[in-house]
C-alpha cells in the first residue's frame, strides 16, 4: 500500500474530452518513486493535457489518477449509486500542494519580486511563517543559481532565469512529484542549456519527474523511461536508450527520424 507523499503516480484508463474531442483516450501509466520519465510526441497528442490532469488542473471524464496513493480530484463515498464525490477546492489544493508543476510560460507574478514569487504559496498554502518561507525560498533559489536575484522583478530577468525561478517556486512547496510542461520551449536556443542543467541536477536528487519535452538529448541521456504519445494514447513506452536506438512502433520510428534529423 502506498503512503502519503511516496512519489508514485498511477493512471488507469484515463479519458479526457473537450466537447466532442477526446484528448486522452484510455491512458494507463504507472510511475515509481524517483523515476524520471520523458513524454514525447507531436503537437496535439495530449501530452500537456495529461500533466494538467495529473495536477488536478483539468477534471477527467473517465478512469482514475492516483498520486502518492491518493486519487486526485475525488474521494470514495459509501453511496452505492455514486461511489465517488468531487473534492472541495480546499481539499484539491491540499493534494496539489504535493505536486510541483512548471509551465512553459513561467507564470511568475510581474508585480512581485523573485523572492515574493517563491514565498507566496508556502505562506498561503502551507502556512509557513515569513521567516521560514524566506529561508526555504533562498535555499531553493540557491539550488538553481538565482539567490542573487531575489530582489529583482521578473521583467528584468532573461527567459532562462525566469524559468529557473519558476522551478524554485515549485520546489519551495516540497513536492514529491514534479511535472514539467515543455520547460524550454519558450526560451531562445542559447538559454535552453541553463534550464536543462537544472533538470539534470533535479534528476539526480531522487525526485519523481514527468517531463513533456522536445529536447531529445535530455530525454535520451537523463530520463529513465520515454513515453511516445499520439492521438491521446500511449503508443510506446520503454527504457530511454531502447526507445531511441530500437523503437518498436512504426509511428515512433517515423517521429524520431524526423526530429533527430533537424
Amino acid at each position: 500500500m502506498t503512503q502519503p507523499n511516496d512519489g508514485t503516480v498511477s493512471l488507469d484508463k484515463v479519458v479526457k474530452r473537450f466537447g466532442t474531442n477526446t484528448v486522452l483516450d484510455g491512458v494507463s501509466l504507472d510511475i515509481t518513486k524517483g523515476e524520471v520519465v520523458a513524454i514525447i510526441g507531436p503537437s496535439g497528442s495530449g501530452k500537456s493535457t495529461l500533466l494538467r490532469c495529473i495536477n488536478g488542473l483539468e477534471k477527467i471524464d473517465g478512469g482514475s489518477i492516483l498520486v502518492n496513493g491518493e486519487e486526485i480530484g475525488r474521494r470514495p463515498t459509501p453511496n452505492g449509486r455514486h461511489p465517488y464525490a468531487e473534492l472541495k477546492p480546499q481539499e484539491l489544493a491540499r493534494q496539489r500542494a504535493h505536486i510541483g508543476m512548471v509551465f512553459q510560460s513561467f507564470n511568475l507574478f510581474p508585480s512581485m519580486t523573485v523572492l515574493e514569487n517563491v514565498t507566496l504559496a508556502p505562506r498561503t498554502v502551507l502556512g509557513l511563517s515569513a521567516e521560514k518561507a524566506r529561508a526555504s525560498a533562498l535555499e531553493h533559489l540557491g539550488a538553481v543559481a538565482m539567490a542573487d536575484f531575489a530582489d529583482r522583478y521578473p521583467r528584468t530577468l532573461s527567459g532562462g532565469q525566469q524559468q529557473r525561478v519558476a522551478i524554485a517556486r515549485a520546489l519551495a512547496m516540497e513536492p514529491s512529484v514534479m511535472l514539467f510542461d515543455e520547460p524550454t520551449s519558450a526560451l531562445d536556443p542559447e538559454l535552453v542549456g541553463e534550464v536543462i542543467r537544472v533538470l539534470k541536477d533535479l534528476a539526480t536528487r531522487g525526485f519523481t519527474m514527468i517531463v513533456v519535452t522536445h529536447e531529445m538529448g535530455f530525454a535520451r541521456d537523463v530520463c529513465d523511461r520515454v513515453i511516445f504519445m499520439e492521438g491521446g494514447e500511449i503508443v510506446e513506452s520503454g527504457a530511454a536508450r531502447g526507445v531511441f536506438t530500437s523503437p518498436i512502433n512504426v509511428r515512433t520510428q517515423q517521429f524520431l527520424q524526423r526530429v533527430l534529423e533537424r
